[in-house]
Formats: structure tokens, C-alpha cells, sequence
């Protein structure tokens, strides 16, 4: 099994002109996206074949 870049997941699943995010230095949101990222990736999940729910608030801005 390969460790994906970040760099490279973001690329692929990160719309560009929602970067740089509004999350707050050393919110632990961007390392909890870069770990589904990466799970996400390795396991080879289909994202055509996926929907991704999320609550309201910061953490809700994941899927957008």
C-alpha cells in the first residue's frame, strides 16, 4: 500500500478555489480531511459512487 501525497489528494479531491481554507491556524480539521483523504484513497473507494454528509459549521465545509 502507497502513502498518497497530500499535496496529490488535494489536487484530485479539493475544489481549487476553496483553498485556502477559512479553518483557524491549528484547528485539527485540515489533518482529519487529510487522513480521510488518504484512507479514502487507499481503500479505493469509487468517488463517483460516494456522497459525503457532514453537520453544519467548519466541519461542514469538508464536502463542499
Amino acid at each position: 500500500m502507497s502513502r498518497t501525497h497530500t499535496a496529490d489528494l488535494l489536487d484530485r479531491y479539493f475544489l481549487k478555489n476553496r483553498l485556502p481554507t477559512i479553518w483557524c491556524p491549528g484547528c485539527g480539521l485540515g489533518t482529519a480531511n487529510a487522513a480521510f483523504l488518504r484512507g479514502f484513497e487507499e481503500a479505493g473507494i469509487d468517488r463517483d459512487k460516494t456522497v459525503l454528509v457532514n453537520g453544519i459549521g467548519c466541519s461542514g465545509r469538508t464536502a463542499a
